[in-house]
């Protein structure tokens, strides 16, 4: 368990930063990205709140585990990020070809602390934070049934199983943080900005 991250969590004040700037900060990104460039863009938003809070020293975005996305206090972390209620559609591993699906899970295990932020605009979410020891315990409770895949059809990957998720949020290691999902305006096509653009005869709006 990664204190630097709990003790994060447990901060009143920080609580209220998290929830009152991670939504708008993930309505920018949604807007400025499409796809899975909009992942990579959430992940910049999560790396840069933990350098705010914890101090730039004690984050690598660089580090050198493949699974890890960066390490905190010299700690590994992977972040996933999802949108709805559907507990299984954390994906752990991206690839369209079946056989390296069978090897991946044949080789799998946790390496790494998992940072799970579950968005539901206009609903209440929840950024989950599940140490090492949490995912191996559920790993080795479940067994395959930890993983979600089901060969023949367009999966493109594996993900984590929700008997998993659940089995891991509640588990007294993992801090669970309720956030509330609210747009700051309405949400926009592509085109809507430059739509405007083009009627204003003064130029960008």
């Amino acid at each position: 368990m990664n204190n630097l991250i709990v003790q994060m969590f447990q901060s009143p004040d920080n609580m209220e930063r998290i929830r009152k700037k991670l939504p708008p900060a993930f309505e920018m990104v949604g807007q400025q990205a499409h796809g899975a460039e909009v992942g990579v863009l959430r992940e910049g938003v999560l790396i840069g709140m933990f350098m705010a809070f914890l101090g730039e020293s004690r984050v690598n975005p660089d580090t050198e585990v493949v699974e890890a996305d960066c390490a905190v206090g010299n700690v590994p972390l992977s972040i996933k990020t999802v949108t709805g209620k559907t507990l299984s559609n954390v994906r752990i591993k991206w690839t369209v070809d079946q056989e390296k699906v069978r090897e991946f899970i044949d080789i799998f295990k946790p390496t790494c602390d998992l940072l799970i932020v579950r968005i539901l605009w206009g609903d209440q979410g929840r950024i989950s934070y599940l140490p090492l020891e949490t995912q191996r315990q559920a790993y080795a409770k479940l067994g395959i049934e930890y993983l979600d895949y089901r060969p023949g059809t367009n999966t493109r990957g594996v993900n984590l199983s929700r008997a998993a998720v659940e089995s891991m949020e509640k588990d007294p290691k993992a801090t669970i943080v309720p956030v509330q999902w609210y747009r700051s305006v309405q949400p926009q096509s592509k085109y809507d900005r430059w739509v405007s653009y083009w009627r204003d005869e003064q130029g960008l709006c």
